[in-house]
Order: structure tokens, then C-alpha cells, then sequence
């Protein structure tokens, strides 16, 4: 986690590692961080369907079933 906080530091273009950040994070069991860098990868590409279904399963795993509904919604 720390080197891919290094590498957004040093270059905030760089692709994926938002996606990256949050994948480290979720096997954390740090959800809620998880969950800001899925939103920070869905601000780039509203569409990502990877991103909703990890910020729905951070939801559910966080017991906040609605929320996890609005994302699982928004990928079909």
C-alpha cells in the first residue's frame, strides 16, 4: 500500500493505480478507504463495471445492503 500511495504521489496519472489502491485496501478489511479509491476510478470512467461491483461487495461486507443495492443496480 505504501508504494502505491508513493507511486499516486509522484504521478496522480498513472493508470489503474486507483483500482490498485482499492484492491489493497479491501483485503485490508479497510472498506471504507477501499471504497474512496473505487469511487475515485468511477469518477474517471463512470462506467466501470469492476469498480461498482467492489464498492457493492465493500457495502454489503459493511452490512449497508442499500448502499451496495444503488452500485449493483448501476451495473446493468
Amino acid at each position: 500500500i505504501y508504494h502505491l500511495n508513493r507511486a499516486v504521489e509522484l504521478d496522480p496519472a498513472i493508470k489503474d493505480i486507483n483500482m490498485q489502491l482499492g484492491i489493497a485496501y479491501f483485503q485490508e478489511k479497510n472498506y471504507a478507504v477501499a471504497i474512496s479509491w473505487f469511487k475515485k476510478v468511477l469518477a474517471a470512467n463512470p462506467k466501470d463495471n469492476n469498480a461498482m461491483g467492489n464498492i457493492a461487495l465493500c457495502y454489503k461486507l459493511e452490512g449497508k445492503a442499500d448502499s451496495a443495492k444503488v452500485y449493483e443496480g448501476a451495473r446493468r
